[in-house]
C-alpha cells in the first residue's frame, strides 16, 4: 500500500521584543525603528525568533546590496554556517526593504535555502502588515515555496489576531485568490489555534472551500494531537465522505494509545462512517504496528472491506518482516482471502527482490493475479541478458503472464540499448507482438535519444504500428522539440489516429511554452487538426488567460462546444461571475448551453444557493440541465441543504430530474439518510432510476430495505432484474437472512426461484 504522507512543516515562533516595543493592533501599530539600535553590541543568537524591528548586529546593507550579502553567505564552506548567516541577514533587513530583499533572494538563493531567509523575513514583516506580506508572496518566481511562505505569514497573523486573519480570508473572492490561501491558513490555524479552527468550520456552509479548509486543518492537527483532533473533530467528520479522514486520525492516535483509539472506534454507531473510519485507521496503523493493525482489521465485518484492509496491513508487514507476514497469511482459512494476502506480501517483496516475489506466488500455486511478478523478473532479464530473457519468456504459458513478462523485458532492454531493441522489434513478423514491441521500444528510445527515435519511426512502414509508435513519443516531442513533432505528424497519413497525435503534442507543448502553442494553433486552417489542437489547448490556455481564451471561443462561431465548455470550467473556478457573463454572450446555442451548464456547476461548488437560484431563473431545457448540475455538485458537500432547496421546487420535469440527481449522489454517501428523505417526498416525482440507484447503494448496509425499495420500481422488467440481482448478492453472502426475508416477502415465485439458483456451495469464512 502507498504510505500516507501527511507533511507538516514544524516551525517554532518566538516573537522577540529586542526593539523595545510591542504591537497591539494591526491597523494602528506604531512603525518600528528602521535602523538597529545599539549597533556594535554583542551579536544575538541566530536561532532567536523574529522581531518586528531590526534587531541584528550590524548596519543593514544599502538598498540593492542584498545580492552581495547572499553571495558572501553562499560562499561559506559549511552549510550550517550559510544558514546561520542567512538568518542573520533576515534579522537585519529594514522593513521598508523587505520587498527588495525578498526579490533578490528569489533570484539568487537555491530552492533549499530560500525558505531559511524568506520565512524569517516574512514572519517579521507579518507582525506589522500581514496583508502586504501575502502580496509579496504573489510575486515569487519560485512557486514551490509559495505554500510554506503563506503558512509562515498566517502562523504569525493567527498568533496575534486569529479573528482578523479569518475575516481577511473570507473577504477574498471565490476563485484563485481564496483557494491559494485556504490550505496555508488552515494549516496555520491547526498549529496555532485549533479551537478557533473547529469553530470556524462549524460556522461555514458546506462547499468546496470549506472542504479544502477541513482537509488541510485536520491533516495538520492529527500530526500534533490526534486524540483531540478525533474527539473534537468527530461532529465535523460525521459525513461518510469524511470517514477516511477520521480513520486516518484514529490510526495515528492508535500509534500512541491503541486502547483509547480502539475504544473511540467502538463508540461510533454501526454504519458507513464506522466501517470506513475503521478501515482507514487500519491502514494508518499498519506501518507502525502491523500485528495490531491486523487484529483491528479483523474487527471489520466479513467481506471485501475487511479483505482489502488486511491486504494493506500485510503489504506493510512484509516490508518489516515478510516471514512473519506470510505465517499470518497462511493462518487464514478462506482461500480467496488468503490469496489476496499472499499477493499483497509478494507485491511488497517485489520492490527489493522480484525473484523472491515470483518464487512466493509459485510456491503458493497462484496462477492468476500475479502476472506483474513475472513482469518484474523479466525487467531484470532485460537489463542484464535480454536474449536469455526472451528464451525464458518462450517457456511461459501463452497467456497474460507471458504478455506482461514480454512488456517488462522490452521496456528495460530499450532503455539500456535502444538500437538493439529497435532492431529486434522491427524484425519481428507482423502481428500483435510486433506492434506491442514497436510501441514499447519507441517510448523507451525517446527517453535516451529523441532524434534517434524519430528517425527510426519514420523508417517503419506506414500503418497502425507507425502511428502507435509516434503516439508513444509525442509528449516528449512537445516538451523538447515541437517542430520535429509537427514534421513527424505531417509525414503520417491522415485519419482519426492523427487527431490523437495532434492532441498529445499540443498538450505537452502548452505545458512547456503556451504562447508558442497558441500561436501555432491560431494559424492552423479549419479541419480535424485544428479541432484536436483546440481541444488540447483549451485547458492550459484558459488557466493562464481565461479572458483571451474566451474571446477566441467567441470568434470561433459554431462547432466550438468542447472548447467553450473547457474555458467555462476553468474560468468559473477563478471568477464565476465573469465566466457567466461571457458564457451568455456566446452566439452558438449549443456552445452557450454547454458553457452555462459548466459555469453553474462550478459556481455551485463555492456558492450553491446562489447558483441554484440562477439556474432556477432560466427557462426550458437550460433550467432543467442547470438545476441538475447544481444539485450534483451541492449534494456532494451538503445533501441536506440541497434537499431542502429542492423541496421548494414545483412539481414537474425540473424537480423530478433534480430529485433523481440528489438521491444518486446522496445514496453513495449515506443511503439510509437518502432513503429516509425519499420516503417523505411525493411518489409521483420518483423515477425508477432514482429508486434503483438508492436500492443498489442501500444494499451495502440493509439488504432487506434495499429489496423493499427495488420491489417498488414501476417498470415490471426492471423491477424483476433489480430484485434478482440484489437477492442473488444477498443469498450468496448471508443465505439464512436472505431466505428468511424471501419467505415472508410477497414476490413472484419465479423471481424467488432465480434468486435461489445462485445459492453458494459453502458458507463464506467468518
Amino acid at each position: 500500500m502507498e504510505r500516507g504522507r501527511w507533511v507538516v512543516v514544524a516551525v517554532a515562533l518566538a516573537i522577540g521584543v529586542a526593539a523595545g516595543y510591542s504591537v497591539r493592533h494591526w491597523p494602528d501599530a506604531p512603525r518600528p525603528r528602521l535602523v538597529p539600535a545599539g549597533v556594535g553590541t554583542a551579536r544575538p543568537s541566530t536561532n532567536a525568533g523574529p522581531s518586528p524591528a531590526s534587531a541584528g548586529s550590524a548596519v543593514p546593507p544599502k538598498v540593492g546590496a542584498w545580492e552581495s550579502e547572499f553571495a558572501i553567505a553562499l560562499r561559506l564552506a559549511d552549510s550550517n554556517a550559510t544558514e546561520d548567516r542567512l538568518r542573520e541577514i533576515a534579522n537585519m533587513v529594514p522593513l521598508e526593504q523587505v520587498a527588495a530583499a525578498l526579490e533578490a533572494a528569489d533570484r539568487q538563493l537555491p530552492t533549499d535555502l530560500l525558505p531559511v531567509f524568506a520565512e524569517r523575513v516574512l514572519r517579521r514583516h507579518a507582525l506589522l502588515d500581514p496583508e502586504s506580506s501575502l502580496r509579496m508572496i504573489d510575486r515569487f518566481a519560485n512557486r514551490d515555496f509559495e505554500a510554506a511562505a503563506r503558512r509562515a505569514v498566517f502562523e504569525t497573523w493567527i498568533g496575534k489576531d486569529a479573528a482578523l486573519a479569518e475575516a481577511w480570508l473570507l473577504r477574498q473572492p471565490h476563485g484563485m485568490a481564496r483557494t491559494r490561501n485556504a490550505a496555508p491558513f488552515a494549516h496555520a490555524l491547526a498549529r496555532r489555534n485549533p479551537a478557533e479552527g473547529v469553530a470556524l468550520l462549524r460556522r461555514l456552509s458546506a462547499d468546496i472551500f470549506r472542504h479544502e479548509l477541513l482537509t488541510e486543518f485536520f491533516n495538520a492537527w492529527q500530526e500534533i494531537d490526534p486524540a483531540r483532533a478525533a474527539q473534537e473533530g468527530k461532529p465535523l467528520l460525521s459525513n461518510p465522505r469524511n470517514a477516511g479522514m477520521l480513520g486516518s486520525i484514529v490510526g495515528r492516535w492508535a500509534r500512541r494509545e491503541s486502547k483509547a483509539a480502539l475504544a473511540f472506534l467502538h463508540g461510533i454507531p454501526e454504519g458507513p462512517l464506522r466501517r470506513a473510519a475503521w478501515s482507514e485507521a487500519v491502514g494508518t496503523l499498519a506501518s507502525a504496528n502491523p500485528r495490531e493493525a491486523a487484529q483491528l482489521a479483523s474487527g471489520l465485518p466479513p467481506g471485501a472491506p475487511r479483505t482489502e484492509a488486511l491486504g494493506r496491513v500485510l503489504s506493510e508487514w512484509a516490508q518489516i518482516d515478510s516471514k512473519d507476514a506470510l505465517r499470518y497469511a497462511e493462518s487464514v482459512t478462506d482461500p480467496a482471502t488468503r490469496k489476496v494476502l499472499v499477493l499483497s506480501i509478494a507485491t511488497a517483496l517485489a520492490q527489493s527482490d522480484p525473484q523472491a516475489a515470483l518464487d512466493l506466488v509459485k510456491q503458493q500455486r497462484i496462477d492468476t493475479g500475479a502476472e506483474w511478478a513475472y513482469k518484474l523478473v523479466a525487467e531484470e532479464w532485460g537489463s542484464r541478458d535480454p536474449e536469455g530473457g526472451l528464451r525464458w519468456i518462450e517457456d511461459l504459458p501463452n497467456n497474460p503472464t507471458r504478455q506482461q513478462a514480454f512488456q517488462g523485458l522490452m521496456e528495460t532492454w530499450a532503455a539500456r540499448d535502444p538500437k538493439a531493441a529497435s532492431a529486434y522489434a522491427a524484425n519481428l513478423p507482423p502481428g500483435s507482438r510486433r506492434q506491442e514491441a514497436v510501441g514499447l521500444v519507441a517510448q523507451a528510445y525517446a527517453e535516451v535519444d529523441l532524434g534517434g527515435a524519430v528517425s527510426w519511426i519514420k523508417q517503419l512502414g506506414q500503418g497502425q504500428e507507425q502511428v502507435n509508435a509516434a503516439q508513444g513519443i509525442m509528449w516528449r516531442l512537445g516538451q523538447d522539440n515541437p517542430k520535429a513533432g509537427i514534421e513527424l505528424i505531417d509525414s503520417l497519413p491522415r485519419g482519426q489516429n492523427r487527431d490523437g497525435l495532434v492532441s498529445n503534442l499540443v498538450n505537452s507543448w502548452a505545458e512547456q511554452s503556451l504562447d508558442d502553442a497558441v500561436k501555432w494553433v491560431r494559424e492552423l486552417a479549419d479541419g480535424s487538426d485544428r479541432q484536436a489542437a483546440l481541444a488540447a489547448l483549451s485547458g492550459p490556455w484558459a488557466t493562464a488567460n481565461p479572458a483571451a481564451a474566451g474571446e477566441f471561443a467567441v470568434s470561433l462561431g459554431s462547432g466550438n462546444t468542447a472548447f467553450a465548455a473547457t474555458v467555462a470550467s476553468t474560468w468559473a473556478d477563478q471568477d464565476p461571475a465573469a465566466a457567466l457573463a461571457w458564457a451568455q454572450k456566446l452566439a452558438d446555442a449549443e456552445a452557450r448551453s454547454a458553457a452555462m451548464h459548466t459555469v453553474v456547476e462550478r459556481w455551485a461548488a463555492t456558492a450553491p444557493s446562489e447558483a441554484a437560484e440562477f439556474a432556477r431563473s432560466l427557462k426550458g431545457p437550460e433550467a432543467t440541465a442547470s438545476v441538475q448540475a447544481v444539485i450534483n455538485t451541492w449534494a456532494e458537500h451538503n445533501p441536506t441543504q440541497a434537499a431542502k432547496w429542492l423541496e421548494a421546487l414545483p412539481a414537474g420535469e425540473t424537480r423530478t430530474t433534480a430529485e433523481s440527481a440528489l438521491v444518486g449522489v446522496w445514496a453513495n454517501q449515506d443511503p439510509v439518510a437518502a432513503a429516509r428523505w425519499l420516503t417523505q417526498q411525493p411518489e409521483t416525482s420518483r423515477t425508477d432510476q432514482t429508486v434503483a440507484s438508492l436500492a443498489q447503494n442501500l444494499a451495502q448496509y440493509d439488504q432487506g430495505a434495499a429489496m423493499q425499495w427495488a420491489a417498488s420500481i414501476r417498470d415490471g422488467e426492471r423491477r424483476r432484474a433489480e430484485l434478482v440481482r440484489l437477492g442473488q448478492g444477498w443469498i450468496q453472502s448471508l443465505p439464512d437472512n436472505a431466505r428468511a426475508w424471501l419467505k415472508q416477502a410477497n414476490l413472484d415465485p419465479d423471481v424467488v426461484a432465480q434468486i435461489e439458483q445462485s445459492v453458494p456451495s459453502k458458507k463464506p469464512d467468518r
